[in-house]
């Protein structure tokens, strides 16, 4: 990203850092496959 945008890994580090940013930790929400999923919730 910091190629890209022309900035230092240590700036980019540092905006990350202040707007709570982790692009490394992919979130994801994934639905169960359990039959009596509804009956449990």
């Amino acid at each position: 990203m910091a190629a890209e945008s022309g900035l230092s890994k240590s700036t980019v580090g540092r905006i990350w850092k202040a707007f709570g940013l982790k692009p490394h930790q992919v979130e994801t929400f994934k639905l169960s496959n359990d039959p009596q999923f509804i009956d449990k919730v």
